[in-house]
């Protein structure tokens, strides 16, 4: 018997930077998922900081990462940066029911901090 379970993910605030390709990301358990945003004003200098935060509780840090991808601490494993263009995404693979939460990134440039979210 094999059971496929769905995860969904949902994409809310837009900010001045950051704007969510889509409103709303889905995927069997087991799968990649990735969530993605739009930065018009992508500067060499930003750097960006992703959290997870599961229902009842406080948002906590996933990963940092400069303009170009390269993580600044040690990658978490299963999670993949990637910096494409105007485009910033972090792909999640073998993706499970315990991955669906509200999602944050956050982009610190040269005059401020914005945060976004997406819920999965």
């Amino acid at each position: 018997l094999i059971t496929a379970k769905k995860l969904s993910l949902h994409l809310g605030v837009s900010c001045q930077q950051l704007t969510a390709v889509t409103d709303e990301e889905s995927s069997l358990e087991r799968s990649t998922v990735t969530l993605t945003y739009n930065n018009s004003q992508l500067s060499p200098s930003d750097y960006y900081f992703w959290y997870r935060q599961h229902p009842g509780e406080p948002p906590r840090f996933l990963i940092s990462h400069s303009a170009s991808g390269k993580p600044i601490l040690e990658q978490i494993s299963g999670l993949k940066i990637q910096v494409k263009e105007k485009q910033i995404s972090m792909k999640i693979s073998s993706a499970a029911v315990s991955d669906s939460a509200v999602y944050y990134c956050a982009v610190k440039s040269e005059t401020e901090l914005l945060w976004k979210h997406k819920t999965l």
